[in-house]
């Protein structure tokens, strides 16, 4: 069924811990929290079809989906999430900056906060509907860091079926147990930040007949150490 785990899951439906390269305490102040926003894109029947929302039934980058099955592609679940993130939220720009859709952004469904605790980062969203989320995560930045996360799909409920082990379980998993939640693994890019650097030169005196006058700056920089 769709959103299990093999190659027809939606991305980060299985794992309890994050992906590595999240950020970290000591990369300069220790970040407060990562907030996740839940948008619910579709309903789901007990066969596992899928029906997209309204505001998400006319969308172009969508068209296909409710006929996912166990065949569907990683690529292509990673697809449809771009699609129902620019109609949610928006499209992201070169300069990083979030252009709102056109007929305006949707306010999320549930949202949850992840706090770094004992070195691991997590939160919980709780009170759900069944169906398909779309799952967005806002960026982070630390002192030399900025942390973006891939949009992706995750269906409620959901499974951990592996059809290569034969002791998996394929039962379905619906997030009301506290003892079997449904986890959801972020997948963070980190890049580097960069500053603007302004050299100001101040004259003492200048002849004005040169016509202009030209310097040339070393500048070197220092980061832990490291020229």
């Amino acid at each position: 069924a769709p959103g299990t785990s093999g190659e027809g899951t939606a991305p980060g439906t299985s794992g309890e811990d994050t992906a590595p390269g999240m950020p970290e305490e000591g990369n300069g102040p220790a970040w407060n929290a990562i907030q996740v926003k839940l948008y619910r894109i579709a309903e789901v029947d007990a066969g596992g079809a899928y029906a997209l929302l309204s505001d998400y039934k006319s969308i172009d980058g969508l068209k296909g989906l409710e006929k996912a099955d166990s065949t569907t592609t990683a690529g292509q679940w990673l697809e449809w999430a771009k699609a129902a993130a620019e109609r949610a939220v928006g499209t992201r720009q070169e300069d990083g900056t979030l252009q709102p859709p056109a007929a305006g952004a949707l306010e999320p469904d549930e949202s949850a906060r992840i706090t770094l605790t004992e070195g691991k980062a997590q939160g919980t969203a709780e009170g759900l509907a069944t169906g398909l989320y779309l799952v967005w995560v806002e960026p982070v930045d630390t002192d030399y860091y900025r942390y973006r996360f891939a949009p992706y799909l995750i269906s409620l409920p959901n499974n951990y079926s592996n059809p290569e082990d034969g002791d998996s379980s394929d039962q379905w998993i619906y997030g009301d147990n506290p003892d079997h939640p449904v986890y959801v693994g972020l997948k963070p890019e980190r890049e580097d930040r960069y500053g603007d650097l302004v050299i100001e030169k101040k004259l003492t005196s200048y002849n004005e007949t040169l016509k202009g006058a030209s310097f040339v700056f070393e500048i070197k920089a220092v980061k832990d150490d490291r020229l």
